[in-house]
């Protein structure tokens, strides 16, 4: 009997009747670059360096007609900051709600743009030191920092564009996104300003319509 993957069998699992109606889904996967570009307060601004993480989700598409589609769906990925000699280091689940819209079809791949928002919740929070004596900290709740609390949640403003490839029912997406957070993540420093910032590099499989 032939082996099947996790995305595998969640595609597998979804119902042909939903299917028939305009909805894929599928798992996504990729990297997600974060960086501050604005980051500003008593001591700063410093010198920040772009940080990479992995990231992994499922998402449902709505293809509400040839070339528009709503996209949503959630996606873990690691976002905050990196310093000389520090990191901040933050977790999120992420809702995005997109509308996505598909050039005329060449051949089977279709440029395609992407903008939206994407809420966001946190689910864990740590920072890092280095120095001659390398510690690192970790809340066990995985909710609030030392030092300065972060907020629980952001909202980011997302834009994008990617190509799709589409053979039958299956839908292969690869997407290059900027996401902008709204809100200052410092929640009860008021003098810190920092916002997420974050470029994703994001590959994903669907099926569906």
């Amino acid at each position: 009997m032939p082996k099947l993957s996790l995305p595998s069998i969640i595609l597998l699992a979804v119902p042909p009747t939903a299917l028939a109606q305009g909805l894929s889904v599928g798992a996504t996967a990729g990297v997600a670059a974060t960086y501050q570009a604005d980051l500003s307060g008593p001591y700063f601004p410093i010198r920040t360096v772009p940080r990479w993480t992995p990231l992994v989700g499922l998402t449902a598409d709505w293809q509400l007609s040839r070339p528009v589609a709503v996209q949503s769906g959630v996606t873990y990925v690691g976002k905050g900051y990196w310093a000389p000699g520090y990191a901040l280091n933050l977790a999120y689940l992420e809702f995005p709600l997109l509308a996505r819209a598909r050039l005329v079809p060449l051949s089977r791949i279709r440029p395609l743009f992407l903008a939206g928002i994407a809420p966001a919740v946190k689910v864990g929070c740590w920072e890092d030191y280095t120095g001659p004596n390398y510690v690192r900290i970790r809340y066990a709740e995985g909710v609030h920092c030392p030092g300065p609390k972060t907020n629980s949640w952001d909202v980011g403003l997302v834009g994008g564009v990617g190509m799709e490839y589409s053979a039958r029912s299956t839908r292969v997406t690869a997407d290059l996104r900027y996401t902008h957070g709204l809100s200052n993540f410092y929640a009860t420093e008021t003098a810190f300003h920092a916002h997420n910032r974050a470029v994703l590099f994001v590959f994903s499989i669907a099926r569906g319509h």
